[in-house]
Formats: structure tokens, sequence, C-alpha cells
């Protein structure tokens, strides 16, 4: 079991009492109910239903996000990938077809490029041009991306022109923004802007980008990239911006299947 300060509270009275709730309506916990003669493995108490000694989870999205979120995005689960995730969960869960939901977590991909977008800064950068950090979106589906220079005092409002310019001019408005909860992707500005937008805004644990960690990994080959040709004073990087730009998505739409 992982230190409870290190998860995300899936087991709090507040949760526990949402899938108690979820149960009054849940096709499988109804079946039992009804003859749990029929279903050996599975026991009750206090109101809850367990299979075997794995605390079962309903029919609900909301709920089985939150069990996966604190064994795949918390400090202590660490980000692995699907196996880890899956041995992490049948701990202390169970739900049918449980493989297939965490295989398809975080997120779906979009059908279509640009449709789905991830973003995130890159910060506490060397002065250079007056910019000290980067904001680095990403197709999820092409994983073609952009870098623009900002300064870490950048707002929801700048951050939001910043993409007017940069991303949507070129490739038009997403249906979804993927981001972790820094203080601009979380600002009322920010959710009422791209609600009127009608693109939705999904939030993660912090730091920790629901995207298969693609816009962390794209960050470390922009760092690469800059480590290899920034100047003895680090302060050119943001002139070299627009060429990492160019490199990395020429080698991106070269190996990709989906034609940019």
């Amino acid at each position: 079991m992982f230190p409870e300060k290190l998860l995300i509270a899936v087991m709090s009275d507040d949760f526990l009492s949402r899938v108690r709730q979820a149960l009054a309506t849940d096709i499988l916990a109804l079946e039992i109910a009804e003859d749990p003669s029929r279903f050996p493995k599975f026991t009750t108490k206090d109101d809850l239903l367990y299979f075997k000694s794995a605390l079962y989870i309903p029919d609900s999205a909301d709920l089985r996000s939150l069990v996966l979120e604190s064994r795949h995005d918390s400090y202590a689960a660490g980000h692995f990938g699907i196996r880890k995730t899956i041995e992490l969960v049948q701990r202390d869960y169970y739900w049918p077809k449980m493989h297939d939901t965490i295989q398809h977590y975080p997120l779906p991909i979009a059908e279509h490029p640009w449709k789905s977008i991830s973003m995130d800064f890159i910060t506490q950068l060397p002065p250079s041009n007056s910019f000290d950090a980067i904001c680095v979106v990403v197709d999820r589906l092409t994983k073609m991306a952009h870098f623009m220079p900002c300064t870490t005092r950048i707002n929801a409002l700048g951050t939001a022109d910043l993409l007017i310019r940069r991303v949507f001019l070129y490739h038009g408005l997403p249906d979804d923004i993927v981001s972790d909860r820094g203080s601009v992707f979380v600002s009322h500005l920010w959710n009422h802007l791209f609600t009127s937008l009608n693109t939705k805004i999904n939030l993660s644990t912090a730091y920790h980008p629901q995207s298969d960690g693609q816009t962390e990994a794209i960050n470390r080959i922009l760092e690469q990239y800059l480590r290899c040709f920034i100047s003895a004073g680090q302060d050119n990087w943001s002139d070299l911006l627009h060429l990492a730009e160019f490199a990395y998505n020429s080698s991106v739409q070269s190996s990709t299947v989906v034609k940019i």
C-alpha cells in the first residue's frame, strides 16, 4: 500500500460514499444483490462490494478515473506504464475489463490533427531577449509541436493570445486542451474563454499531464537540442526555437502515419 499522503484520497469517506451511491444503479451490483449465490467471489461489507479482497468500483467513469489517477499519476505511483499500473490498481480495486480501461487511459486520441492538444511550460531558463520560459504545444495525434518563447509572468490572457497567434491561426480551434493544474490553466478567465469557444479543458494531476507523458518527452527533446547549440552565455536559446521546431517537426512528419 502507498503512503496515504502521497496518493489522491480515493479511499476517503467522500469517495466511498460516491461508490455506495453508484452501486445503487450499477447493473452488476444489482445482479449480485438479487442472487449472491451466482457470484461466490463477491462479498459485501459496510454497504460496499468486494471481489475477493478488492473493492469493486461501479460503472462510473469519474470513480474509475480517480482510481487510475491515484495508481498512475501520483508521485508515489510514478507515472509508469500499463503493466505496472494494472498491478497497482489490482492490489486494491476491481471492475470488469479493467485491462481495457487502463490501456485507454489517460485520454482517447483525436481522430484528426490538432483537435486535441497538450501544452506545458519550460520555466526558469536563463534570460534570452527578455524571455525566460517556453510554451510547448503538441498535437496529440501527429505529435507535431510548436515552441514559443514567453516569460514566467505570462497569465491566462497572455497564454490565450499566444495560442491564437501561433497555433489556432494555423490549425483552428481544438476540441480539447490537456494541461497540468498550473495557475494559468485553472484560472476563471482561462476556463471561461475556452468554454465559450466550445473547447474542453482537461486538467491532470499536477506536473503529470494525462497525455502519455508526450509533452514532457518533447520538452526533453527540445532541451537536448538547445544544449547542443546554445551559446556559452546561454542567452540565445530564444533565437533557436524556430530552428528547433523545424528540426523536430521534420523528424515527426517523416515517422508519423498521419499526414500533417
